[in-house]
């Protein structure tokens, strides 16, 4: 059942950091942390698989009304195209809130009501959970947007402060002012929490959120002088590598917003 691995998945996290105060200590007080679930869906089985979803959102409405979460968002893959040994088809993004929002995800009347819903296995897999947290961040909301180009990167080894000080000085203010000029719907910088260590495949990821699904094949930096947005990307990249991009879209979501 996802929620029992979701739940594990954040109480392992909360043990993490607790026990690891020099980890805990590298976030802000106010730093929200992010539950993300990958699934692929069993062949020909979508349209369960969005009747499921649409039965979890109402508990996850009830989540956000009650302040446990600040939204839930229900994202399907565009690209790269769907196939069989695709590894993920549909990503779930539940905005958490702060640190102690992992504690207590859901309360017991939640947990028991989750035991009656259709069993998730006929139509999905899980195939992994992960928790971000929030870095930069631009534009009204966290994963609201109806499109996303989400790239996964990888610090180099020893770099990667050398990365978010690069990204901070220069990508930040760019990706602020396409926000506020409206090229860009939103844009956020994210960094993994769990699972933790050297040896995963990313450590970040950025996301460019969009109004329109051909958003990303015009001009996405349109108003900066592009002398500077050649700068930004060799300040970034000199310290960091994407490893892979993918494009999401929106299929569902509540919020308190």
């Amino acid at each position: 059942m996802r929620a029992t691995v979701s739940l594990g998945v954040l109480l392992a996290v909360s043990a993490t950091l607790v026990q690891a105060p020099s980890a805990s200590a590298q976030f802000a007080p106010d730093t929200k942390f992010i539950q993300v679930d990958y699934m692929k869906v069993v062949e020909g089985k979508y349209p369960e698989y969005q009747k499921l979803e649409q039965i979890w959102k109402t508990l996850h409405q009830e989540r956000v009304q009650k302040g446990q979460i600040e939204s839930w968002s229900f994202y399907v893959v565009a690209l790269p195209p769907y196939s069989t040994s695709r590894e993920y088809d549909a990503v779930t993004v539940t905005v958490l809130g702060p640190f102690a929002k992992m504690e207590s995800p859901y309360d017991e009347a939640q947990i028991a009501k989750m035991d009656s819903f259709p069993p998730a296995g006929d139509s999905r897999k899980l195939v992994r959970s992960e928790v971000w947290s929030v870095y930069r961040t631009a534009g009204p909301e966290l994963f609201a947007s109806k499109f996303a180009t989400v790239l996964f990167h990888k610090a180099r080894p020893g770099q990667l402060g050398d990365y978010l000080r690069a990204q901070t000085e220069h990508y930040a203010p760019i990706n602020e002012a396409l926000v506020k000029s409206g090229v860009r719907k939103a844009w956020h910088s994210l960094g993994i929490v769990y699972p933790s260590g050297t040896r995963g495949e990313y450590d970040w990821v950025t996301f460019d959120g969009f109004d329109r699904f051909d958003a990303p094949v015009g001009n996405t930096t349109a108003g900066i002088d592009p002398a500077r947005v050649t700068a930004a990307g060799k300040a970034v990249s000199a310290h960091r590598d994407t490893v892979k991009n993918e494009y999401w879209e929106l299929a569902d979501r509540v919020g308190s917003k």
